[in-house]
């Protein structure tokens, strides 16, 4: 399996919008497998972080980096 299309998204504080986001790029496309979503978070934020480990058992190639927050932006 291939990798043809890559999203990067960053999170913060909205699970809810993100989960809705991820399936609906991966329900609309029309090989899901070969889209991949990588998604930034900050590691203060425990309710993305949460919603993505659930995204990432129901659909492939949905990854996560975790990151501390930046201080001066």
């Amino acid at each position: 399996m291939d990798i043809n299309f890559s999203i990067l998204m960053c999170s913060r504080g909205r699970p809810q919008i993100l989960e809705q986001n991820v399936t609906n790029i991966k329900l609309l496309a029309s090989d899901p497998d070969a889209v991949q979503i990588l998604i930034g978070a900050d590691d203060d934020d425990s309710a993305t972080v949460a919603i993505v480990r659930e995204l990432q058992d129901q659909f492939i190639n949905v990854e996560l980096s975790v990151h501390p927050r930046f201080k001066n932006l």
